[in-house]
């Protein structure tokens, strides 16, 4: 017995509470999967593949709570999108050095990056 099922089966077996992650969801002849039935499908464990996905802006229902023009706020995104984050799990050792002597993580790793910049860009001449 195959476990294999269609994309449109699964999202029928998802919405009766019948879908297992045991099956095997295929997406052989599918041009393309909803959005909202994508979500219900990652929701359930499966992948649906990217370049399926779709969203179609008829079937957008106004919310009737939202009464009005959109109006922009102040948001730090944009701010925030400047800044790398980097985690890295240290030696305890290194760990107490560091704050033993007070050293500012975020400014030595900038100024490590910096000089490695420069420092390639000197030998590329």
């Amino acid at each position: 017995m195959s476990n294999q099922i269609s994309a449109k089966e699964a999202l029928r077996l998802i919405s009766t509470g019948q879908f297992s992650s045991q099956m095997e969801v295929t997406f052989e002849g599918v041009d393309g999967v909803e959005a909202l039935d994508a979500v219900a499908l990652g929701e359930a464990g499966v992948d649906v593949p990217e370049h399926l996905i779709f969203y179609d802006d008829s079937t957008i229902v106004d919310d009737e709570e939202f009464d009005g023009p959109w109006k922009k706020i102040d948001s730090d995104i944009e701010e925030e999108a400047r800044y790398l984050q980097i985690e890295m799990k240290l030696d305890p050792e290194i760990r107490n050095w560091i704050n033993s002597n007070r050293i500012d993580v975020n400014l030595l790793v900038k100024k490590l990056i910096e000089d490695a910049y420069r420092t390639a860009k000197l030998v590329q001449k």
